[in-house]
């Protein structure tokens, strides 16, 4: 529960008008409607592409999930291109 009001409060958020109640209820309707998924990126990409996003007017998940529906709904073949895990050109000593 702690770890919920400090990050509301490094979103700004005014977390003390958010009842117990409220909170559960939330947790419970995101438990039953949502699925994680973690990815991992390297050390850096995760700024990189929260940057991008916030300029775009998303939010990260959003961007992501967006990236995600249109590669699959335009057929896009990314097996050729290199995750963010991997060694990118620009990354290796040439």
């Amino acid at each position: 529960m702690y770890l919920y009001y400090a990050i509301m409060a490094l979103k700004g958020c005014d977390y003390m008008n958010i009842s117990e109640a409220r909170y559960k209820a939330n947790r419970k309707y995101n438990a039953k409607s949502y699925e994680r998924l973690a990815i991992d990126v390297k050390k850096g990409e995760r700024d990189r592409l929260k940057a991008y996003a916030d300029s775009q007017g998303m939010s990260l998940n959003n961007f992501v999930c967006s990236c995600l529906s249109y590669c699959i709904s335009q057929g896009i073949d990314v097996s050729a291109t290199p995750a963010l895990t991997e060694t990118l050109p620009e990354d290796t000593d040439q």
